[in-house]
């Protein structure tokens, strides 16, 4: 079987797509933190699924770089490519952790009829997307002692879990991956199941239309994203699978992996930016003299702050006699 490392078409593809994935991350953080009213419950696990893919990005955009001088015997030669293996491993898991929790979100929202707090299970998203990714890269280190050596090495595009290690791949990291991908389809299909058996998504806040457009919009959004992820691990899936049967994975199979792997970021960006340009503005109309108001602010879509002064106000009708919001 050919060796493919250093194959310069191979590294031009990960060096180019990382870049551009680079700067669509980065956009997607500026224009976040620039629009308040973009800092929506989804839209924060969405960046913090990027913040995952920026760091693999500049782990990809050095392709095979740190594998020069590389040797087991001299210490100081394998810290470049054992840096970038474990950094890689840690940010797969926990990219996908975050990816996997869309989904559930979304899911729990509709469950909730919008009308829970949206930040209360933030802490319990940090908890299991850093724990995924610290549990795997545990779970390598230990393999590592276990093997009386280091497995990180040359991985033909990047210094990951080393090609004559390829099956602990598959253990380590493309297992959860799977399962989780798995779990994706699974939630979008609840999520789906309860927004048809569902006539309305909130009976708090002030337009049931409005509302219902802004979930439409927020599920687009999270499927976009799902598919743009599935496709995007999809070459590297294949040549794990073609690798645990024994068969040789072809060179054009190493290119789109090439062309997909480090492109996770800037899918995920470019729906991000695409979506949060395009949303609908902000229009405020009164329908009644008892103060109802019909709002339909970026698609339906409140950010936490909004949510909060929301609430407060239902309430403060409810208790006046004003009748509160329109359903």
């Amino acid at each position: 079987m050919p060796d493919f490392t250093h194959d310069p078409t191979l590294q031009a593809c990960m060096h180019i797509i990382s870049s551009l994935s680079i700067v669509a991350c980065l956009a997607v953080f500026v224009t976040l933190f620039r629009d308040i009213k973009l800092q929506t419950t989804v839209n924060l696990i969405i960046c913090m699924s990027v913040f995952c893919d920026l760091f693999l990005s500049v782990a990809f955009a050095f392709g095979t770089t740190p594998l020069t001088g590389y040797d087991t015997n001299v210490a100081e030669s394998i810290i470049p490519c054992y840096v970038q293996g474990v950094t890689i491993h840690f940010m797969f898991m926990a990219s996908t952790a975050w990816n996997a929790l869309i989904p559930l979100h979304c899911f729990l929202l509709l469950r909730n009829d919008g009308t829970a707090d949206p930040n209360k299970n933030m802490a319990y998203y940090h908890t299991y997307a850093w724990g995924m990714g610290t549990l795997c890269t545990v779970m390598l280190f230990v393999v590592q002692k276990a093997k009386g050596g280091f497995i990180i090495g040359n991985a033909v595009l990047e210094c990951w879990i080393a090609s004559e290690f390829a099956e602990y791949r598959i253990y380590l990291f493309y297992m959860f991956l799977w399962i989780q991908l798995v779990a994706m389809i699974v939630l979008y299909g609840l999520v789906f199941y309860t927004v048809k058996s569902t006539s309305e998504v909130s009976s708090n806040l002030a337009n049931s239309d409005a509302i219902s457009r802004g979930m439409k919009r927020m599920l687009y959004k999270a499927v976009m994203i799902t598919i743009g992820f599935a496709v995007t691990w999809a070459p590297a899936s294949v040549c794990r699978i073609l690798g645990a049967l024994g068969r040789p994975v072809p060179y054009w199979l190493y290119l789109l992996q090439a062309l997909t792997m480090p492109a996770h970021g800037l899918v995920d960006s470019l729906i991000f930016l695409v979506f949060a340009h395009t949303r609908q503005k902000p229009t405020y109309k009164q329908t009644s003299s008892s103060g109802n108001s019909e709002r339909e602010a970026y698609g339906g879509q409140l950010s936490l702050s909004e949510q909060s002064k929301m609430a407060q106000q239902i309430e403060m009708n409810r208790m006046s006699g004003g009748g509160g919001y329109n359903n």
